[in-house]
């Protein structure tokens, strides 16, 4: 999926936040830190794995030359093909010794012989080294040198093809269909992969990233510091003048400190904290529960104190799913959190603020504002039935409201929390309900009247809910880009990745009709995991926007026009699979820091370019923190959108909030 996404009041200045401007995701919403001046080259990256060397084919004196694998993706390999793909060639040789072929340049197998192909952008196209092939097979061998015996984590993503992979002669994976992910044990010196692979149900590609181990040493770049957060989390961080705020499952709003990265306070915002006090008197079964959320309150001072927060997440975990299984069995529909919610969870969302409170917004249907230290000022629960991969809006302050969405949007006033107005946005009662959206919402002017701008299309009137504007084409099912405005022009991008743009007016009495272009935006001669859809919204800068779609392809436009300029696929070493939650695919968003485009992969990887109308790499560089999800070994996932505040560039991952600092 998709990403988290919120869209705040322009702010012309930076992130951050005073008294009347909001800010919350992507800075005040078009993604542009023009007064910023973070790092370009920075980084977190296993010393293991940028020991290891890998090349196309193992060099004659066996020393350790070619490239380092530090940046985890392989961009050189050897290839031999095609071969017609039989029913049985899946389970048996299709050629003899098949598993030990020890290729080089030209050498013959056959009628067949190896060739050297590149893939520059970590991808190898098998498709492209062999246009005119049909059901057929092919073998893929590169070398990776290691100083001495060590383990790495290998992410291969395939398009549903069949693969088979041998480490030195031996099988390590064997797999239809789509990813996955191998511990891979190489050998001090030279040891050789080799795949086996099979066209997909689109394209026949490759794409393996490496990642060190949880225990390896790292080397870090321009590291101003890095926190553990007590929880995992999708969403992004708000700056707000010395603070930091992000979101954490399924309901904490965590407050940092920008300077060290300390943790200042964590507050609950659940289903037991929205319940009044008469609710909890009226039930006795309360009584266990609040001793528990008392436990709960206890790990998290442990957690502010400094205690290792491995620990303290996962006895939080544990006590927290208690305390709502207990919650279910007083009332599962009045306490019960909303289901499926499987590509953010609860709360992959951005907080916001107007420089004097911060507000969050909950998957259950809780909204809630503090103060800047943590004071609890109003909440509020307002669930509702579910939709087709969750809800995926981040809150954004417009006309002195809070402003939220589950199926309808909802406004709240942002200092009583009392509501202002709402409005459906759903067409019918089912997970796949046509008017959903997974995008947030632009706030901007047209003329003298401050407007909310929806992925579904719609430009609605922020004092009363009021629909202006609505657009069927812009609106199809499923939108996750937010909408961008930039000096009165909306560039709405859809899903699938057709771009609208057209000028806001004034509204003539309870309408306006503004004249909508369109362009076409073509990615089909790249290879793609699944489909080839954008979730990661636009940037405007100078004339031209900037988009990445969920497999890594750059595509930059005219803004006046739509006309294409270039496209390129990244080295944004992504992988894919369908398991992947919000990390499915590249879903961060460009941002501009200072005069340089950030571009951000979904697994540790930032690249940097300078902005304009041909591609220039400034930089590549490389996040690699190993942790053990849920089923296997992880690099640690993103799907956040960075910020830049001064000499910082700061990134979410799903674990930790990283600060690297220009020097």
């Amino acid at each position: 999926m998709r990403t988290s996404i919120v869209f705040c009041l322009l702010l012309s200045s930076g992130l951050l936040a005073r008294a009347g401007e909001s800010v919350g995701w992507r800075g005040d919403g078009s993604g542009r830190f023009p007064d910023a001046q973070p790092p370009v080259e920075f980084g977190y990256v296993s010393k293991t794995l940028a020991a290891l060397r890998v090349r196309a084919e193992k060099p004659v004196d066996a020393a350790p030359a070619g490239e380092s694998l530090a940046g985890g993706t392989i961009h050189e390999w050897l290839v031999l093909g095609p071969l017609e793909a039989g029913r049985d060639d899946k389970k048996e040789e299709t050629l003899p010794g098949e598993a030990r072929f020890e290729a080089a340049e030209g050498a013959k197998v056959g009628e067949l012989a190896w060739k050297k192909i590149a893939a520059p952008a970590g991808v190898l196209d098998l498709s492209e080294a062999f246009p005119e092939a049909k059901k057929s097979l092919a073998f893929a061998q590169t070398c990776v040198h290691a100083p001495q015996a060590c383990e790495a984590v290998l992410a291969l993503t395939t398009n549903n093809a069949f693969a088979i992979l041998w480490l030195n002669g031996e099988e390590v994976y064997r797999k239809d269909y789509h990813a996955a992910r191998i511990v891979l044990k190489l050998k001090a010196g030279w040891n050789r992969l080799q795949f086996k692979v099979f066209p997909g149900n689109k394209h026949w590609f490759l794409m393996p990233v490496f990642s060190g181990m949880p225990a390896d040493p790292h080397e870090p770049r321009h590291l101003a510091w890095m926190t553990t957060l007590p929880a995992r989390g999708w969403g992004g961080a708000t700056i707000v003048k010395d603070r930091i705020f992000v979101q954490c499952e399924p309901d904490l709003l965590v407050c940092l400190d920008k300077a060290s990265g300390k943790a200042r306070w964590i507050r609950a915002s659940g289903c037991y904290e929205a319940a009044s006090d008469e609710e909890r008197a009226a039930n006795p079964a309360f009584a266990a529960i609040t001793e528990q959320v008392r436990q709960r309150e206890a790990l998290d001072a442990q957690y502010l104190a400094g205690e290792d927060p491995a620990k303290t997440r996962e006895a939080r975990h544990k006590l927290q799913s208690e305390i709502q299984k207990a919650l279910e069995a007083i009332d599962k529909e009045k306490y019960g959190l909303t289901q499926g919610q499987d590509e953010l969870g609860h709360a992959g969302f951005n907080p916001v603020s107007d420089g004097e409170r911060v507000y969050a917004f909950f998957a259950h249907g809780i909204s809630v504002c503090y103060d800047l230290d943590g004071k609890r000022l109003w909440q509020r629960r307002d669930p509702h039935p579910p939709i087709e991969h969750g809800f995926a809006s981040s809150p954004a302050l417009a006309d002195g409201n809070l402003i939220v969405y589950m199926r309808e949007l909802m406004a709240f006033d942002k200092l009583t929390g009392k509501e202002a107005w709402r409005i459906s946005c759903s067409k019918r009662p089912d997970v796949y309900d046509p008017g959903r959206f997974h995008s947030s919402f632009a706030v901007a002017r047209a003329g003298s009247v401050e407007v909310i701008l929806l992925g579904n299309g719609s430009v609605v009137r922020a004092s009363d809910g009021h629909v202006l504007f609505s657009h069927a084409e812009m609106g199809t099912q499923q939108q996750i880009p937010t909408p961008v405005v930039e000096k009165g022009r909306v560039f709405k991008l859809n899903t699938s990745g057709r771009l609208f743009f057209y000028d806001l007016a004034e509204p003539q009495t309870d309408a306006f009709a503004p004249k909508v272009s369109s362009a076409v935006v073509k990615v089909d001669r790249f290879p793609t995991y699944y489909l080839d859809w954008f979730m990661a919204s636009p940037l405007i800068h100078d004339g031209l926007v900037y988009l990445v779609n969920n497999f890594g392809v750059l595509c930059v436009l005219e803004a006046e026009t739509g006309a294409p300029v270039y496209s390129r696929l990244l080295d944004l070493g992504q992988h894919q699979t369908h398991n992947e939650l919000a990390a499915r695919g590249v879903g961060a968003s460009p941002v501009l820091g200072g005069d340089r485009i950030y571009l951000t992969g979904n697994h540790g990887v930032v690249l940097v370019i300078q902005p304009g109308r041909e591609y220039k790499e400034l930089a590549r560089n490389r996040i690699d923190n190993c942790y053990q999800g849920p089923y296997w070994l992880i690099g640690e996932r993103c799907c956040a959108c960075p910020v830049c505040d001064g000499k910082r560039f700061y990134y979410r991952g799903e674990n930790t909030l990283y600060a690297f600092e220009a020097k």
